[in-house]
């Protein structure tokens, strides 16, 4: 079957040169036929299910989902050496979790599961979003605060680090919960108001300056942290945006019709839109060097160079998980990690 082609407008000359010369240099690079560890745990259904922290060099400690629990795989050394192991981090509520779930019935997230993510602030935390709390964690799996929902909010769903001190955590109301996590004693920061919709998913970029949030009646937002207000609506509604990704220059939105949309913070116009899954993207992740991998509800992991000046993005590689629905995607230094719904295997793409 042929790959599918991404369909583009021209892309603004005001690209970053960076995105540019770091396309260049991952022109050569491709990925070979993975590599599998065994989890402790089959992951949850819901999108973006998958984390990871590198605390030291060649320590990967990938977090996800399963009911519940926050688990924690941790992989040290050489690939094909390495021997996982596993921590279990559990929702301090033990029971009654609300799950989360979007709109359209096919993408509902499985009862009693939770979201959790690593976010780096002032420090590394592994955050958990429970039926009715916001819980921190620090590396250790020690509890450090808890926040609860009143009893209007129905969940807590979207993670992202924001202004170098502080994560956000996204609502069923809309709002947005800014937390300073250094501060257990009154955590909570301020609360960005946005569309009276549920956030589907929340993103930053590396510079901590842009939080984007999406929001299940299909709006698309980009907030100055520091102004506390918006910067830009990208869309007042539209496409279910089900997973965010940000550079410094670029917003990447992957939609639950399985397009991937690529913009320009500088421009605030599209620069690209790829055909890039038959159905449902579940996650996108951004390699740092002008990769953009994208897993879908369709078996399939794609990774794309990104939109330049010069160029529209191209697939770099592709491969079905065959009888899979990937989940969660990360890249971890050169590798591409993969997380599947219902399976207690971690797949890893390396890089050749």
């Amino acid at each position: 079957m042929q790959a599918p082609r991404p369909r583009s407008t021209p892309p603004s000359p005001a690209c970053r040169a960076d995105v540019l010369l770091a396309r260049i240099a991952a022109m050569a690079d491709t990925f070979q036929d993975a590599i599998s560890f065994r989890l402790q745990h089959s992951v949850s259904h819901m999108a973006s299910n998958l984390s990871v922290l590198c605390p030291t060099p060649g320590k990967r400690m990938f977090a996800f989902a399963h009911d519940s629990k926050a688990c924690i795989t941790v992989i040290e050394g050489l690939l094909k050496k390495a021997a996982p192991s596993h921590l279990l981090v559990n929702d301090s509520q033990g029971s009654g979790v609300r799950a989360p779930y979007i709109s359209q019935a096919c993408h509902r997230h499985e009862r009693g599961s939770v979201q959790v993510s690593w976010c780096v602030a002032t420090s590394q935390y592994l955050v958990l979003l429970a039926a009715q709390s916001i819980q921190f964690f620090d590396v250790a799996g020690a509890l450090l605060f808890e926040h609860k929902l009143p009893d209007h909010v129905e969940f807590a769903r979207g993670i992202a680090a924001v202004g170098h001190k502080s994560v956000a955590v996204g609502l069923s109301t809309g709002e947005i919960l800014v937390f300073n996590p250094a501060n257990p004693i009154a955590p909570l920061e301020y609360t960005l108001t946005g569309p009276a919709s549920p956030v589907s998913d929340l993103a930053s970029n590396p510079s901590l300056t842009r939080l984007a949030s999406s929001h299940e009646n299909g709006a698309l937002m980009v907030w100055d942290p520091a102004a506390r207000k918006t910067q830009w609506i990208v869309a007042q509604e539209g496409a279910l945006c089900m997973a965010a990704a940000c550079t410094d220059a670029l917003l990447c939105c992957g939609l639950v019709s399985g397009v991937v949309q690529i913009y320009s913070f500088e421009t605030q116009t599209l620069l690209a839109s790829i055909s890039a899954h038959a159905r449902s993207v579940y996650a996108l992740a951004l390699d740092g060097h002008g990769l953009l991998a994208s897993v879908g509800e369709d078996s399939r992991v794609c990774v794309w160079t990104l939109p330049t000046a010069a160029q529209a993005p191209e697939l770099r590689f592709s491969v079905t998980i065959s009888g899979r629905m990937p989940t969660g995607a990360v890249f971890a230094g050169q590798d591409l990690c993969v997380a599947c719904y219902d399976t207690e295997r971690l797949f890893v793409f390396e890089r050749v």
